[in-house]
């Protein structure tokens, strides 16, 4: 339940940057941070539901796809941030230093 807890915290602080983003940053940075707070979202759900998993006598989570658990779905998940927390570091990168970069939609 700890780390379910700091990752809501984590999100909280990422809300406020978000904000930041959206109200000053171009919209190529903004629509990476959109994407990004969406997968941190994501991730923070499927956390919730493996931890409301582990808690005896909870009402079970929501059905996953055949051959899947709760540990893989977050492991996904999580890989997911990383890969679009890249992807967003990338654009701003560029965007703050006038270079084209990569391009990720």
């Amino acid at each position: 339940m700890t780390i379910y807890l700091a990752a809501q915290t984590r999100e909280g602080e990422l809300d406020h940057h978000l904000g930041r983003i959206l109200m000053l940053g171009p919209a190529r940075v903004s629509e990476q941070a959109q994407s990004l707070r969406k997968d941190v979202l994501s991730a923070r759900t499927d956390l919730g539901h493996l931890t409301d998993g582990l808690i005896p006598d909870a009402p079970p989570p929501p059905e996953l796809e055949p051959l899947d658990d709760w540990w893989s779905k977050v492991d996904r998940s999580r890989d997911q941030v990383v890969a679009r927390r890249s992807a967003f570091v990338a654009v701003a990168h560029a965007a703050l230093t006038g270079s084209q970069g990569p391009s990720y939609a």
